[in-house]
């Protein structure tokens, strides 16, 4: 690092690219040197940006988990507690730390830093996923219990009328009669390949004829994160929603490391995603263009619905939704003057905000609308940098 802060600027660019390269190659081992790297060359600055090359795209995001580690540990973190359990050793649950708290921790971590989930001890993990299903299935159980109960009492209660005469239960205690003897299967022993929480969220995602069997023949990776996803709820909903996180996240990534010939198809599906973004305000643009998933209770149109799921559903197909590591090197291009004046005219902004959204200065409206219509005139665009354009947004 010394020699790249004392040479000249091809001296300074060769060292650090090969220097990000080697932490890329050598993380997790490299991740003592990472601030030391980012203190000098400033990479956390691209975070975001238009033209953030991939390898430092990775440190970034590395680093964002690093930081995140400190912050957890520090005294006073509403999360703090919830870590401390999870990294300590031993196999027995602490019953003064809140569960809530630790599926709040496990739930960012999956969500945001999953290489941070090697630092949990799976024995505790484990245990408290355990405690959690056990309750609820406890519960459930309970609850059929007292309702056959009830019907059993009300079956042997003495009814007034002529002799023959057979009591008409009211119907919600028939039905909690018949469903008694249904009930739902064991949140830890349930066969995936029977299983209709896990059959919906994969229906969901990639169309009705794609069952799990096939997800994990052609994607196994995938198909066991889904699976490991399902081990910790029986909820539909929930089940199906991280499913799609964590599907259009390997989707995102694709568009910047995945195969030319789906680029365009890529593009689109993401402008679809900025525009049901865009239409919950600004901060939810950034937050997508920062590398997020749609949040929860933001639905695509039946349209955009259709062609996420034939997307998705070709890729996995294809074998691309494991995108490679971002490639070593420099990722930088010049927008052609042209196409920036084609963005001025689309969105009705000075020419100085839309350079200054290129780079992500101004309000998260106007960066939003800028990445946006940058995005939409590079589809239709033929000329330099297009493809490059199409990656980065």
């Amino acid at each position: 690092m010394k020699e790249a802060e004392a040479g000249d600027v091809e001296a300074h660019q060769r060292v650090e690219a090969w220097l990000a390269d080697l932490l890329v190659e050598a993380w997790p081992r490299s991740a003592p040197l990472l601030e030391p790297a980012v203190a000098a060359f400033g990479w956390d600055k691209e975070y975001g940006k238009l033209d953030e090359r991939p390898a430092i795209a990775f440190l970034n995001a590395r680093l964002r988990g690093l930081r995140f580690v400190d912050d957890v540990r520090a005294p006073g973190h509403r999360l703090g507690r919830a870590w401390r359990e999870l990294t300590r050793t031993g196999q027995y649950r602490n019953p003064f730390v809140s569960r809530r708290e630790v599926q709040e921790l496990l739930q960012v971590v999956r969500g945001h830093f999953p290489e941070l989930e090697d630092h949990f001890s799976p024995a505790l993990v484990d245990r408290w996923e355990r405690a959690r299903s056990w309750w609820h299935l406890f519960t459930r159980r309970m609850v059929w219990f007292v309702l056959v109960a009830v019907v059993n009492i009300l079956i042997r209660l003495p009814w007034s009328g002529h002799d023959g005469y057979t009591p008409h239960l009211p119907q919600a205690l028939q039905v909690a009669e018949s469903s008694s003897r249904y009930r739902p299967p064991d949140d830890l022993a349930f066969d995936p390949a029977t299983d209709l929480v896990l059959a919906q969220a994969v229906h969901a995602m990639f169309g009705p004829d794609v069952d799990f069997a096939t997800l994990r023949r052609r994607n196994p990776n995938l198909a066991e994160t889904i699976l490991a996803n399902r081990r910790r709820t029986a909820d539909v909903e929930g089940l199906v929603s991280e499913t799609r996180m964590i599907v259009r996240l390997r989707m995102a990534d694709a568009i910047r490391t995945g195969k030319p010939a789906r680029l365009d198809a890529l593009a689109r599906w993401r402008l679809g995603q900025l525009v049901v973004a865009r239409r919950d305000g600004g901060d939810t643009c950034m937050a997508l263009l920062s590398g997020n998933s749609l949040p929860d209770g933001l639905e695509l149109s039946p349209a955009q619905a259709a062609q996420e799921q034939h997307l998705a559903k070709e890729m996995l197909a294809a074998g691309e939704l494991d995108p490679p590591r971002p490639p070593s090197g420099k990722f930088t291009f010049k927008i052609p003057g042209l196409l920036i004046e084609r963005v001025v005219a689309a969105t009705g902004l000075s020419a100085e905000v839309v350079k200054g959204g290129l780079i992500n200065k101004g309000t998260p409206a106007q960066v939003c609308a800028v990445r946006m219509a940058v995005l939409s005139t590079a589809l239709d665009w033929k000329g330099a940098a297009r493809t490059a354009i199409l990656r980065a947004i």
